[in-house]
């Protein structure tokens, strides 16, 4: 769970990745329970030092593209679970206490997914009970647990003594005519740690401890100056960060951005990332205003409250966000303002749980407009996408009311899910992928969004003079509150 986590989140927040780390445990436990044994426990046992400070060397240099990153860490995770299962193997008892054993094995993973999804969230501010697992499942190596008090205070002293002279060491600048040796210095610096590590596998805790200490090192030497704030949740980690060119604050739930707000004065308040005001929304919000100066509007998804800045004075605004961490970020205006300084930003009714459950509480023809902007990331929630959803957001809308579906993803064409579902329920629709050009603000990015109204007339306004179009019809079965599927919008 915890590699899940880290690779799918930190890594490269792609769809079904989930599926490949657990394929591979699953995997450690068929090799290691077959009859005739594919890789016999003590050569892993053997091998592992050995792959596994190379792993280490490599994750410390850090000179890898997104792919062969995953493959490093999936290849320390297979190892890892492959020589703890083989200890299962060997440890296992007579045949009549086998419901016991396998019992426990149970109660052993509900303790630990226990503690990734409930405890560590509350614990830690980052995935770092990747770490912590990779640590203790290194001191579980077979080897030499007894001794002395001396070889005990050397188990812990030495992994200790070891991160401090990295971190002393890795302090010092080389002078400025050495400095394109830097990348050379860094090869040696991390080799030495690794060789050191290696040196410590005849004793299990020591092991342990000093791959710890190697990523303790990495953790220590990675550029973090851009992070201003990191906070976890149980739906992830964010980090409030600013722009490499320093222009804006931007919120990231691992490698997604959820928002950015300009540090200049006079563009605090205007809208950029996927909600410029040349952008689809923009132009949504510039012709219902034609037509009615004060709107109601219903706003799924809150990220740092860009959209807020499109409120005016006689607005109502309902806002629906889940997940009461993004809340209390962009509530908090050291980092950003649009909650507090935006016309909406004492009178907006803000509702914290799941969007469709707060909707159902709310009276029919609510919104002029409702903005549903939960999908980014991997992770789709796809109960607000289903016929039931569309169903319901149609109830809540007022006569001539417009629907608008953020779909910008890197890996899904969610565009072709609301085509299937137009379809279905026979409402006009409008499509526009918005690239920024050269006259945009900085930090606007290529955004993709679809417009749904019942009649082709309520979207009038954005035919023509606009580049909006319509759906492409596509042979997908519309995804309903019991039918999904993923793999058929994979770019």
């Amino acid at each position: 769970m915890g590699v899940t986590q880290h690779i799918t989140t930190d890594i490269a927040a792609i769809p079904l990745l989930w599926v490949i780390p657990l394929a591979l445990y699953l995997l450690t436990f068929v090799i290691v329970f077959a009859r005739r044994q594919i890789l016999p426990h003590a050569r892993v046992v053997q091998l592992q030092p050995y792959l596994l400070v190379i792993a280490l060397l490599i994750i410390l240099t850090r000179g890898l593209g997104i792919w062969s990153s995953i493959g490093v860490h999936l290849a320390v995770f297979f190892l890892l679970s492959l020589s703890c299962h083989g200890e299962l193997v060997e440890r296992r008892p007579e045949v009549r206490r086998l419901t016991e054993f396998y019992f426990c094995m149970s109660i052993g993973g509900l303790l630990g997914g226990a503690f990734n999804v409930l405890a560590a969230p509350l614990l830690f501010d980052g995935v770092y009970e990747y770490g912590l697992a990779i640590v203790v499942a290194a001191a579980l190596r077979p080897g030499a647990w007894g001794g002395s008090p001396r070889n005990y205070l050397l188990d812990i002293g030495l992994p200790v003594v070891l991160l401090g002279l990295a971190l002393a060491i890795y302090q010092f600048d080389l002078p400025p005519d050495l400095e394109n040796l830097k990348p050379y210095g860094r090869l040696v610096f991390f080799g030495a740690i690794a060789i050191l590590v290696f040196g410590f596998k005849e004793r299990p805790l020591r092991y342990g401890l000093g791959v710890g200490a190697a990523l303790l090192v990495y953790a220590g030497t990675l550029p973090n100056g851009d992070v201003l704030a990191q906070s976890r949740s149980f739906f992830g980690v964010y980090r409030v960060k600013l722009s490499t060119d320093g222009l804006a604050r931007q919120l990231h739930h691992g490698t997604t951005l959820h928002g950015s707000q300009l540090l200049a004065e006079n563009m605090a308040l205007e809208p950029v990332s996927y909600y410029s005001r040349q952008g689809p929304l923009g132009q949504v919000f510039e012709e219902l205003r034609k037509k009615r100066p004060d709107l109601d509007v219903g706003l799924v998804g809150l990220g740092v409250g860009s959209t807020l800045c499109y409120a005016r004075p006689g607005d109502r605004w309902t806002l629906f966000e889940i997940d009461p961490l993004v809340a209390e970020i962009a509530r908090d205006d050291s980092y950003f303002t649009f909650m507090r300084d935006c016309d909406s930003g004492e009178s907006a009714n803000l509702l914290l749980g799941d969007a469709r459950l707060q909707l159902h509480g709310l009276p029919d023809a609510s919104f002029d407009l409702m903005v549903l902007d939960a999908y980014s990331s991997d992770a789709v929630p796809i109960h607000l996408m289903t016929k039931e959803a569309l169903a319901l957001y149609r109830k809540k809308l007022k006569h001539g009311g417009v629907l608008m579906f953020h779909v910008s993803n890197r890996h899904l064409d969610l565009e072709r899910v609301l085509s299937a579902l137009v379809a279905e329920a026979q409402v006009s629709a409008l499509f526009l992928r918005h690239d920024p050009d050269e006259n945009a603000p900085k930090q606007v990015l290529t955004s993709r969004w679809v417009a749904v109204a019942e009649r082709a007339a309520d979207l009038s306004m954005l035919r023509g003079s606009r580049d909006w179009r319509e759906l492409e019809a596509v042979d997908l079965r519309p995804w309903t509150d019991d039918f999904s599927n993923i793999i058929d919008v994979l770019r």
